[in-house]
């Protein structure tokens, strides 16, 4: 089944969800499915060296090292990255992210040009960068995914630009005359353009997910953090006691309040994570993660704190601590036999006509 939201077409689950996943099937004929987990073999030691070196050699080129940086970056997390037996690889050449961001720096300087001359400038401008923006983040995805590599295998992209069009213009409009109520609706059609365009060897991944997962996602700690707070005001009305015990009970209110605030968006980022890689396919494959949504909040707001108090000297730390935890918490749940999954990941013959086109992708860091 297909749903069309503001001109968007997007696919209806066609199977349960990975983390409840059942079947009506008697046990003799249910598939049977053997959970692989994934593994990362990195370390802060060994990582730091590259990461005072980019840092380093970043600044003393003025930032024209930077896409050097990002590819040696992803290299090593992706070589460390382990999946039956197999590691992953990133094979981008920085000169073409270099290429990529050198070309979307002169769109911006154009607009800014003629932006101060008219306002019918400005207006070409903006027109400008409408145009410009969908189309560069779709050849950024083409040449991340056309160089991130599984064994022998290479992920493709093979979505279009007028689906990015329609986004932007009809559902970015929608969420800000909305005040961003339909950000989840929008985070949603993004996560599907990214995953539904995907595929790796002959298998195509697919998100199950509905917009309703995302906005329980996003809502539920918004919808519980504004009913305690609304507790907490109602119960400091109600009472006029000034006795030291009722000061203690106020104080340590305005405690879990400031606690539970701190925490809004990291629950939500973990939330989001964790529904969209619960509900993901890949063939008649399914991920799950068994990432706990406050232990992936505390990871994402510690990191950030201990980045802000060492001045950035724990950032490699951090980054390693994050992504092993994401990648430990990852599974995925094979269908029958890994024989078969290894043969279905040899490159798809239909993809191979696109190698030639997708040469000319590079990465504009959008």
């Amino acid at each position: 089944m297909q749903q069309t939201a503001g001109g968007i077409r997007v696919s209806e689950p066609l199977f349960p969800a990975a983390s409840s996943f059942s079947t009506e099937a008697t046990p003799s004929v249910r598939p049977k499915y053997q959970r692989y987990e994934f593994k990362f073999h990195g370390s802060t030691s060994e990582y730091f060296g590259i990461w005072l070196s980019n840092i380093l050699l970043t600044v003393l080129t003025l930032t024209l090292y930077s896409p050097w940086a990002k590819s040696r970056r992803q290299r090593y997390f992706y070589g460390n990255t382990e999946f039956l037996q197999r590691r992953f690889d990133f094979t981008g050449l920085p000169s073409k992210i270099f290429l990529g961001r050198l070309l979307a720096l002169e769109i911006y300087i154009v607009f800014l040009v003629v932006s101060n001359y008219s306002v019918l400038l400005t207006t070409l401008g903006l027109g400008m960068l409408y145009m410009a923006v969908p189309w560069l983040f779709r050849l950024t995805l083409k040449f991340r995914s056309r160089n991130t590599k599984f064994g022998n295998t290479r992920f493709y992209f093979y979505g279009e630009n007028k689906y990015l069009y329609r986004l932007l213009s009809v559902e970015v409009i929608k969420t800000l005359l909305s005040l961003f109520i339909l950000l989840p609706r929008l985070i949603w059609l993004y996560k599907h353009y990214c995953f539904d365009h995907l595929q790796l060897g002959q298998f195509k991944f697919r998100l199950n997910a509905t917009h309703k997962n995302y906005m329980s996602a996003v809502y539920r700690p918004l919808l519980l953090m504004l009913a305690f707070s609304f507790a907490m005001v109602a119960l400091i009305d109600a009472s006029q006691s000034s006795n030291s015990e009722y000061d203690l009970l106020i104080v340590i209110l305005l405690l879990l309040w400031v606690i539970g605030l701190i925490f809004i968006l990291p629950i939500m980022l973990a939330r989001i994570y964790i529904t969209t890689w619960n509900n993901l396919f890949l063939g008649e494959n399914f991920f799950k993660t068994r990432a706990n949504p406050w232990r992936y909040a505390w990871i994402v707001l510690s990191n950030w704190v201990l980045k802000i108090i060492s001045l950035g000297l724990l950032s490699a730390w951090a980054d390693i601590r994050f992504y092993q935890y994401k990648t430990s918490m990852l599974e995925l749940f094979v269908l029958d036999d890994p024989n078969k999954l290894q043969n279905m990941l040899q490159p798809d013959p239909n993809s191979l006509a696109a190698e030639f086109s997708s040469m000319f992708d590079f990465d504009a860091s959008l």
